[in-house]
């Protein structure tokens, strides 16, 4: 089976269809050729995120998800925990430049806490400070299955990178 990537991008009116509602159908219809998906959230509708993290709540095909270039709000941190809390089968996920507050950052380490698939999580240019990195070294106290972490470009104080070390 090849890995096929799929991409989707808001930042022009030719984007947002009908590609973007082929691919959710494709993700909650767990398309085992949909192994990776990428997407920008600059411009992305406010319901995109949501959709997004439900169709992959039991989706097992997917192995990697790039979340890149804009702000991710509180309830769509909690539905990204709430989806790594019950899917099976992502092994990557990519959190990058999405300016993730500290309190977002634990919403997602909640439900990573409780995940045994993923095995790598970038989370380079956002905005995870010294609670944020506390919380994920408690979280990093029960996952045994991450083997890479990626956290540089973050406002992490030493006392932060003590704990995750």
């Amino acid at each position: 089976m090849s890995d096929v990537s799929y991409s989707a991008s808001f930042r022009s009116k030719k984007s947002r269809q009908p590609g973007l509602n082929t691919d959710l159908q494709r993700l909650f219809n767990n398309d085992p050729q949909m192994r990776k998906y990428r997407f920008s959230l600059r411009g992305a509708p406010k319901d995109f995120l949501r959709s997004l993290v439900n169709a992959l709540d039991n989706n097992t095909n997917l192995v990697e998800l790039c979340v890149e270039d804009d702000s991710i709000p509180m309830d769509a941190a909690v539905s990204i925990g709430s989806c790594l809390r019950n899917n099976r089968g992502l092994r990557i996920l990519r959190v990058r430049g999405c300016r993730l507050s500290n309190n977002a950052a634990v919403a997602i380490f909640e439900g990573f806490q409780s995940n045994d698939c993923l095995q790598e999580l970038y989370l380079e240019g956002n905005s995870i400070q010294t609670a944020g990195a506390i919380a994920l070294a408690l979280s990093l106290e029960s996952n045994r299955s991450l083997r890479i972490l990626h956290i540089r470009n973050n406002p992490i104080s030493n006392q932060g990178l003590d704990a995750i070390a």
